[in-house]
């Protein structure tokens, strides 16, 4: 987080705060290891704690992990903090506790840990990490979702729904789609966002015959669709939201419910028009700015009365034209309802499309405003993803995960929504996780043993021929005895090196290695075609996250073993 206001500066500083202080000159300035409130009287209303900010691990042993953590920025009402191990509670803490021991891990057992505040409403701060979200109709992934919610470093999923699809008839309700997501959830601990999808261009068929209608020319293909502030459409959406919280706002498994109502460019968020259509809708509907905002502050109201038992969504969606109204709403709805309403966005991804909508609509005002808000509020972002579009549409927005995911926590992010056919790709994970514990979900890998004591032991290794041709292939013969079990990643890695630099490798992981095991294997290598001529070194190792410990005939110990070397030439 680099960014803060001058109104927050004022707010955290005393004397002669600037307008244009840094985050880092913010903090040096502060009361250390407190909060900023605990030095005065409430700012803001404070009815969700906020999440504990730099969780991590102290020290980690096979015997006992250590973690700490700092108070987040708004303290006064906090009465504890509990922390989780895998998505379970584990342990409640007094609200001055600052650490946490856990002596109850395995040796070799991999682990994710995170800590919630408590206030004295025995509410607690918001999940943070990486929640799934599938896009504008979450069932058509429904086949892939417990393999997504299951992983361990997702820490929940969104669910997004048509209103149409859960009142396909008016008073007529179809909740099947919402409750199964959200069992699949709880069957993991996880948690859910709640993402009604708005009322326009999504209303139900028996309600848009009965609603103004207009063109937003070719923004993301859609076309005639409901004037999302026609009193009609506001009335019966009203109607469905109120029914949606009489159904879902005690639900412990919710985490956050998005506010509701579109904007006019057919959005999910608060967005205003663009100066091309502005003039068309002030002439067609007698549109305004005020009674944009004066519709917006009626959802607000109705979710107070209707979700009152959960924390809100506001997802801020402007562009540089659009920037007054819009936080407007955000300052408005932050002071009367304070850590309730989260705020949230879109736009980091790394690429030249993203690129030139931060400069052109104003995504670096949206996402600098937000980090703005991180001390009063949880707030996160959409990730469009490497698999994003709609319906054809709206293509052209692959990006870097990796500069999306940094994008995310350089602006404050408490939580990330990650498409879900990227949460499936393999490669992505070390930037998820290095995300998710940035965020305060973190990784804990235990080591196996004791430094000294040995649970591998090399009966024999031999290679097949010293001397390969570039493009060839080298072969391998081990046998192994397992004096301890490993737990199933154990993966067997055979490298071949020439100073410090792998120039080929050959990792498998073979069926579980159990204590008292013996395992004799053969393994080819396979030698690239554009090595070059020269001698090179093969090791042999094991690794389970860290590398373990093995022990040789010759009674010496190390992580990994020389077997032997060859000579790469053209024969």
């Amino acid at each position: 987080m680099k960014y803060i206001s001058k109104s927050i500066a004022m707010i955290l500083l005393t004397g002669s705060a600037l307008a244009d202080s840094t985050f880092d000159e913010v903090m040096k300035s502060a009361p250390k290891d407190e909060s900023y409130q605990n030095a005065s009287k409430p700012m803001v209303p404070q009815p969700f704690p906020l999440p504990p900010r730099a969780l991590k691990t102290t020290s980690v042993t096979n015997k006992a992990v250590i973690l700490s953590w700092r108070p987040p920025f708004l303290s006064r009402e906090i009465s504890g903090y509990k922390v989780y191990r895998n998505f379970t509670p584990i342990a409640t803490l007094s609200k001055n506790t600052r650490a946490y021991r856990d002596a109850t891990v395995k040796a070799g057992d991999e682990y994710y840990y995170m800590v919630r505040a408590l206030n004295n409403k025995d509410r607690e701060s918001g999940v943070v990490g990486l929640f799934a979200y599938n896009g504008y109709k979450a069932a058509n992934g429904a086949k892939n979702w417990e393999k997504v919610i299951k992983k361990p470093f997702v820490s929940g999923v969104t669910i997004s729904f048509f209103w149409g699809d859960v009142e396909p008839e008016k008073g007529k309700f179809n909740w099947k789609h919402i409750d199964d997501l959200i069992a699949l959830a709880a069957k993991y601990n996880k948690t859910v966002g709640l993402w009604p999808y708005m009322p326009s261009p999504w209303c139900p068929k028996w309600l848009r015959d009965k609603v103004k209608k207009y063109d937003t020319g070719k923004l993301r293909c859609r076309m005639n669709i409901p004037y999302p502030l026609d009193p009609v459409i506001k009335q019966e959406w009203k109607r469905f939201i109120t029914e949606l919280g009489r159904k879902y706002n005690k639900n412990p498994h919710i985490d956050y419910v998005l506010v509701g109502l579109s904007g006019t460019s057919a959005m999910h968020n608060n967005t205003l028009p663009a100066p091309r259509q502005f003039e068309l809708l002030k002439e067609k509907f007698n549109y305004s700015v005020k009674e944009h905002i004066a519709a917006w502050k009626e959802m607000f109201e109705l979710y107070e009365k209707v979700f009152p038992d959960q924390q809100w969504g506001y997802d801020i969606h402007f562009t540089n034209e659009e920037m007054g109204p819009a936080i407007a709403v955000a300052e408005w709805a932050l002071e009367k309802y304070g850590s309730r309403v989260r705020v949230m966005n879109e736009g980091l991804n790394g690429n030249e499309w993203y690129r030139v909508q931060w400069k052109l609509n104003g995504w670096k005002l949206n996402n600098e405003y937000i980090a703005d808000q991180n001390w009063r509020t949880m707030s996160g972002y959409q990730m469009l993803g490497n698999s994003w579009s709609i319906n054809g549409c709206d293509t052209g927005r692959n990006g870097s995960m990796k500069i999306a995911l940094e994008n995310g926590i350089d602006f404050g992010a408490n939580w990330l929504e990650i498409w879900t056919p990227d949460l499936m790709q393999k490669k992505y994970i070390k930037y998820f996780e290095k995300a998710a514990a940035q965020m305060g979900l973190v990784k804990v890998q235990v080591p196996l043993t004791g430094k000294h004591v040995e649970n591998v032991e090399i009966c024999n290794a031999a290679l097949a021929g010293s001397t390969v041709n570039p493009g060839g292939e080298l072969m391998l013969k081990i046998g192994l005895k397992i004096n301890e079990t490993l737990p199933p990643k154990a993966k067997i890695f055979i490298h071949v090196i020439k100073g410090l630099k792998i120039c080929a490798t050959a990792d498998f992981i073979p069926a579980q290695m159990k204590a008292g095991k013996k395992l004799d294997f053969t393994r080819k290598v396979k030698i690239p075609e554009s090595l070059a001529v020269g001698t090179y070194q093969i090791i042999f190792g094991i690794s389970t996250g860290s590398r373990v410990m093995m022990s040789a005939p010759d009674g010496k110990s190390r992580n990994h073993f020389l077997i032997g070397f060859i000579n790469v030439k053209n024969q």
